[in-house]
């Protein structure tokens, strides 16, 4: 499914490069200053494996999407890089531990080591250590997918979120339910193929109207199946679930200025870059970043750490917050954990607006206490 439709956007695509390089100087990540257009178009014109500084690059590539609309004829060089990476044969070890425990059918070394996660995280699961890969699954209007992230203190506050709407909802999260899109950022086509029909098991058993979830991958996996299958499910970003609800939340405007990070995938790719900004109006100020909604500044995750300018580019990018906020605000929980420990060194914060809307709720909470 994945490689099919690829090769075949990569066939229409490729005889439209007029080799003017735009693409690559406005790309964020490192690349030998010897390596031209031509150089990456040779092995995607002849199907073989990318060789030394190609492939290389192919692994710096993060994906962010940053080199289309630059093009003048429109190719998406993107889908080129990443037909490069469906090529690599083998890839770096620190890629492969992480795809290990992150499989519907997990080896018995992988279940081993994920049965130890759960355990020493039990304490601070709480109540959503039961959710991790769970066997049962109640039929619910609204599905919450944390996936892999079901470890981050986050979700807790989404589901209190949800507890608090009243919703009718059910929770499907742990590493045998990965949505698979990173395993397809990484070029692992047919992996990613059999992560997204194993999630879709998973969510027809539950049957929502609606699947929210914090993650952005997650999302954009979400609007594949949903598209593949024909699934009638709406995927929403827990933030555009939460613009819906808006009226029944006790939302406080604070004059605080958040420094707020546009996911690339949301912003970049899916032009969802609205609601967030919404949304916060109704909790405090927007501070707009350098690089925000289709221009956004991705977190450089998805290449694994391969590329050492990782570093630097996150620090440009907190240092655009400390220009107008101590605060950063995103609404992609991968983008939250890439630049949480970043944000602390410098002694700022980093928020989501699960933690500003869950806020907000526990201070309602207080005030209703304290007038009885």
């Amino acid at each position: 499914m994945f490689r099919e439709e690829l090769e075949e956007l990569v066939v229409q695509e490729m005889p439209n490069c007029i080799g003017c390089n735009e693409c690559m100087r406005v790309c964020p990540v490192s690349k030998d200053p010897g390596m031209t257009i031509s150089m990456l178009n040779n092995p995607i014109l002849s199907n073989t494996p990318p060789k030394g500084i190609v492939r290389d690059f192919a692994l710096n590539c993060i994906q962010c999407g940053e080199c289309v609309p630059v093009c003048p004829p429109g190719v998406r060089r993107d889908l080129m890089v990443l037909y490069l990476r469906a090529n690599i044969s083998s890839y770096p070890s620190n890629y492969e531990n992480y795809v290990m425990l992150k499989q519907p059918n997990p080896s018995q070394i992988a279940k081993g080591l994920y049965a130890v996660k759960r355990r020493s995280a039990k304490k601070t699961l709480g109540n959503l250590y039961d959710k991790c890969d769970p066997k049962v699954l109640k039929k619910a209007k609204v599905l919450f997918y944390p996936g892999c992230y079901i470890f981050n203190e986050i979700c807790h506050k989404t589901t209190a979120i949800l507890d608090y709407l009243k919703e009718d909802y059910e929770v499907l999260g742990g590493y045998t339910s990965c949505c698979g899109w990173p395993q397809y950022l990484q070029g692992r086509m047919e992996m990613a193929d059999e992560f997204l029909e194993s999630l879709y098991k998973y969510i027809m058993k539950v049957d929502p109207e609606y699947i929210i979830t914090t993650c952005a991958e997650c999302f954009a996996a979400l609007r594949k199946i949903k598209a593949i299958k024909k699934a009638k499910f709406i995927p929403l970003t827990t933030t555009e679930y939460f613009l819906s609800k808006a009226d029944l939340l006790p939302l406080i405007k604070s004059k605080k200025a958040y420094g707020f990070h546009d996911s690339c995938h949301i912003s970049r790719k899916y032009f969802r870059d609205e609601a967030p900004r919404i949304l916060l109006s109704k909790l405090g100020e927007v501070y707009e970043l350098k690089d925000n909604r289709e221009q956004s500044s991705c977190c450089h995750y998805y290449n694994f750490e391969n590329d050492a300018i990782n570093y630097t580019n996150r620090k440009e990018r907190i240092d655009q917050v400390k220009l107008g906020s101590d605060t950063m605000l995103t609404d992609c929980i991968t983008c939250y954990e890439v630049f949480k420990e970043k944000m602390e060194k410098e002694n700022l914060e980093i928020v989501d607006f699960n933690d500003l809307i869950f806020e907000c709720i526990h201070k309602e909470a207080s005030k209703e206490d304290q007038s009885e």
